[in-house]
Parts: structure tokens; C-alpha cells; sequence
């Protein structure tokens, strides 16, 4: 590491394959084997988060509690809403 670099937890070969995922997409390079790996690794995560923690449903929820809908959607956009009260 060098004066600049600051200390980092990552180990030196992840940070290696890091960076070289962000020239890539940086370049707009597209590498469609390190494109499977990451979807493949992805998959394998969200499978073992769900068998550890179960379905984690906290999209539909956040929605709700921002249209300040409970129980959900009253089919209209609160700003879409409001906007038609403002004519």
C-alpha cells in the first residue's frame, strides 16, 4: 500500500477483480463470462439470504408507508393527486 492508498478489509485479489470490473464498465466493455459468474454468484446469494432469512418483503411495505396508503395503493399517485386538486 502506498502513502495514498488508504487501509482497506478487502482482500488484494477481490479488490483486483473489483477494479477490474470497474474499468470495464467504465469502457462500456461488456465480458458476458464475467457477466454469467456475477449472475451466477448473485443467485447462489439471494438463495442463501432467503434460506436464512426467509421471503424479505420490504418493497411493498416502503411503497405503501410513502403513498400513506395502508394496506395498499389507492390506484392513484399521491402527486398525480395532487396535482389534479390544484386545477
Amino acid at each position: 500500500m502506498g502513502i495514498d492508498t488508504p487501509p482497506t478489509r478487502i482482500a488484494p485479489d477481490l479488490m483486483a477483480e473489483l477494479q477490474a470490473a470497474a474499468d470495464r464498465a467504465a469502457t462500456g466493455v461488456q465480458d458476458p463470462e464475467a457477466m454469467r459468474k456475477a449472475s451466477e454468484g448473485m443467485d447462489r446469494l439471494r438463495e442463501e439470504i432467503r434460506r436464512q432469512h426467509g421471503v424479505l418483503d420490504i418493497g411493498g411495505p416502503a411503497i405503501r408507508e410513502l403513498r400513506n396508503a395502508p394496506g395498499g395503493s389507492r390506484g392513484e399517485s399521491p402527486v398525480l393527486s395532487h396535482r389534479s386538486r390544484l386545477r
